[in-house]
C-alpha cells in the first residue's frame, strides 16, 4: 500500500521541502474529492489572494470536486481584541455560507 504522500522520484524526495512533498497525493486520496461539494471562502480584502484561490480551485476541479466560490471580506475593524469576528453582519453571512454548503452536501449525498 502506497502512502498518501509520495514522490514519483524516490531518490530526490529529501531535496523537496515538506510542503512541496504534500503535492504528490496518492490515487486513493485524490479520488476522495470526486463529486464532493466544496466552497472556497474568500475572507481577504479585495485584490488579495486571487492567484492562490484560482490555483486551489483548479486543483480541486482536477480531482472532480464541485467548487463554489463565496466572498465574505473580513477587515481588522470586524475583529475584537482577541481576533474573533464581532460584526453581526459578517457572522450572519458566514452562517449562510455554511448552511448553503451543508445543503449542497445533503443534495450530493442523496444523489
Amino acid at each position: 500500500m502506497r502512502p498518501a504522500c509520495f514522490s514519483p522520484f524516490p531518490n530526490t524526495r529529501s531535496a523537496y521541502p515538506e510542503r512541496s512533498r504534500t503535492l504528490w497525493i496518492g490515487r486513493s486520496a485524490a479520488s476522495s474529492l470526486y463529486l464532493k461539494p466544496i466552497t472556497v471562502l474568500k475572507v481577504s480584502p479585495p485584490g488579495r489572494g486571487a492567484c492562490v484561490r484560482e490555483g486551489l480551485s483548479l486543483a480541486l476541479q482536477a480531482h472532480g470536486a464541485h467548487v463554489v466560490h463565496c466572498s465574505v471580506p473580513v477587515s481588522r475593524h470586524d475583529l475584537d481584541m482577541h481576533g474573533e469576528i464581532d460584526n453581526a453582519r459578517i457572522v450572519a453571512e458566514l452562517r449562510t455560507v455554511v448552511a448553503e454548503l451543508a445543503e449542497r452536501a445533503r443534495t450530493a449525498a442523496a444523489a
